[in-house]
């Protein structure tokens, strides 16, 4: 809250706006509020640091999927993105990548959420997502190596897995940095406050 003083010499204090006047003695105080400035300078200060905070964060995600090894095409790794959403106070990292959930949670036996036993067979595409010879079907170990080596056979490139364990480059992007982040809002609100 600012405060400014002025003194009149007739008892008349002149008009302010948004001000609360006092007068005492022929000095005449003034208290302006300010708390719109504020708010609108703390709300850019608060924008400015989710901003900050949303690339930070879709920099850890970035290096968390390449350290976990899962990095071909780069795809992945490239369409992670952030969000910030204002209204919510909030940002989101994410990706828009059909694949993205796999890698971040598992799949099969290993993932976040086992889906059973049994074995997968897959084709890998040219577009490094990945195609199934038939999609959600599992079988035994032997009868997996069977389509493989048929699939192979026709210049397929073939493979089976009971699943991928995760690598939560997401999550562990946001849950292992929080002290950062806290930082990185603080900086920003305090370089808003220090103007």
């Amino acid at each position: 809250m600012k405060i400014e003083w002025q003194a009149t010499l007739d008892n008349q204090p002149p008009c302010f706006g948004r001000a609360v006047i006092f007068c005492f003695m022929g000095i005449t105080t003034r208290l302006i509020n300010n708390a719109d400035i504020v708010r609108r300078e703390m709300e850019q200060a608060v924008r400015a640091g989710l901003e900050a905070i949303g690339q930070q964060a879709e920099s850890h995600a970035k290096q968390n999927v390449t350290a976990a090894g899962r990095v071909d095409t780069g795809h992945l790794r490239n369409s992670i993105a952030h969000e910030v959403r204002t209204a919510e106070d909030a940002v989101y990292i994410g990706t828009n990548v059909s694949y993205g959930k796999y890698v971040e949670y598992g799949t099969g036996k290993y993932g976040d959420f086992p889906t059973g036993d049994g074995w997968w067979v897959y084709v890998t595409g040219g577009d490094g997502g990945g195609g199934f010879a038939r999609k959600g079907k599992r079988y035994t170990f032997e009868r997996a190596k069977q389509i493989v080596a048929i699939l192979r056979s026709k210049g397929l490139d073939a493979h089976m897995t009971q699943g991928m364990k995760p690598t939560h480059y997401l999550r562990n992007a946001a849950a292992d940095h929080t002290d950062e982040y806290a930082g990185i809002m603080e900086k920003h609100i305090k370089q808003q406050l220090s103007k």
